[in-house]
């Protein structure tokens, strides 16, 4: 029999992004992150990039530990059974470019953003 291992105690969820980077902390201190569900209703491709840090990011200028492609019009799940660590905390941002530099917003088509975790 699987053991599972999957053992998230707490969620953040975005109903729907705001028209900017919609940069977020979400926690302080060491987290293991274990999914990020979320759906692009726009046309075309955006980015979720989650940083290890205890504020939220400079977008532009703080580099990300996951980029994240979101295919257009489509839900994007990932999963970690054992947790992706973070020692920092956990935030994230959005944007139009993978590039670290990128600052471009989204709009406020990105919906259900939900992440889980355990501190």
């Amino acid at each position: 029999m699987a053991t599972l291992l999957y053992k998230a105690n707490a969620s953040h969820i975005l109903p729907t992004t705001a028209a900017s980077t919609n940069a977020t902390s979400v926690t302080t201190g060491a987290t293991e992150l274990f999914s990020i569900s979320i759906y692009n209703a726009n046309a075309a491709l955006r980015y979720l990039k989650i940083y290890n840090k205890a504020s939220a990011p400079t977008v532009g200028t703080d580099v990300p530990v996951i980029v994240i492609p979101l295919k257009n019009a489509d839900y994007t799940v990932l999963t970690w059974a054992k947790g992706f660590y973070l020692s920092a905390g956990l935030a994230y941002a959005l944007t139009t470019g993978a590039a670290t530099s990128d600052t471009n917003v989204v709009g406020t088509d990105i919906t259900g953003l939900t992440l889980t975790y355990s501190t």
